[in-house]
């Protein structure tokens, strides 16, 4: 017996993501829409391991440059500019070329 979204759920011919949640929200009434939206992307894939590692990507993903969004933020920001420890990018343009950052 499969334990996972799709063994319990059988979807139908569905062209899109959203179809395929409006009609897993219609038949389970009693998840939430984040149990929903995590079903409905398992039957969507309809490939439990391809399913997992897009997901875990995407994820990682977000962690991994999101934990940054703070600094870039108030990096921005001109009431935080006081608080700068270092007011001048010490990075040359040969090295800004090296890694890619400017052509």
């Amino acid at each position: 017996m499969s334990r996972n979204a799709t063994g319990f759920y059988q979807p139908q011919a569905q062209s899109t993501y959203w179809g395929t949640y409006d009609d897993i929200a219609h038949s389970t009434p009693t998840l939430n829409v984040f149990e929903r939206l995590w079903m409905a992307w398992y039957a969507f894939m309809q490939n439990d391991v391809l399913a997992t590692g897009i997901m875990s990507f995407v994820m990682h993903e977000s962690v991994y440059f999101g934990r940054s969004l703070p600094w870039f933020i108030m990096d921005r920001m001109t009431s935080m500019r006081k608080y700068k420890i270092q007011n001048v990018c010490h990075v040359h343009g040969r090295e800004m070329k090296l890694l890619g950052i400017i052509s």
